[in-house]
């Protein structure tokens, strides 16, 4: 003969399954079946037993806890860089910690920079202007005229 036990709660708090009521789920809309575990009659459950349903009551309620907006962010953040070879991941990694730790600092604004560069950056390219007309100088030939002597 088999007895049905409560389904669990997942917030183990009382120390033992048997103990446990069942709550609503705060989530309606997943679609979850409550867990509805068997014994035989008669015969006490194993510490094994206990501890299996007891991981199990916790996952269900893991699966039933609606996530942060921080968590989603944190988990597709964390895809994309299992996409990247891991050179580049360890950039992405660090990179991301040096802005976590200046954004506590208060150190970011619109235009903070993140990434330090080893040499300075080639200045953007300005207005070109067309050669003077006439003859192009030859690079052995002085720009300024050198006084000659006895004039």
């Amino acid at each position: 003969m088999m007895q049905k036990l409560k389904p669990c709660n997942l917030f183990h708090t009382q120390g033992s399954l048997s103990q446990e009521v069942a709550r609503p789920s705060r989530l309606p809309d997943i679609q979850i079946p409550p867990l509805h575990l068997q014994r035989q009659s008669g015969r006490k459950m194993s510490n094994l037993e206990e501890a299996a349903i007891g991981l199990f009551c916790k996952a269900t309620e893991a699966l039933r806890t609606p996530h942060t907006v921080e968590e989603d962010f944190a988990c597709i953040t964390a895809c994309k860089m299992l996409q990247m070879e891991e050179g580049l991941r360890l950039l992405c990694e660090s990179l991301i910690l040096e802005a976590l730790n200046k954004g506590l600092r208060g150190q970011i604004t619109s235009a903070t920079h993140i990434c330090d560069l080893s040499h300075s950056p080639s200045p953007p390219p300005g207005p070109t202007t067309p050669p003077p007309p006439g003859p192009t100088p030859s690079p052995a030939t002085s720009p300024t005229p050198e006084p000659q002597p006895g004039r």
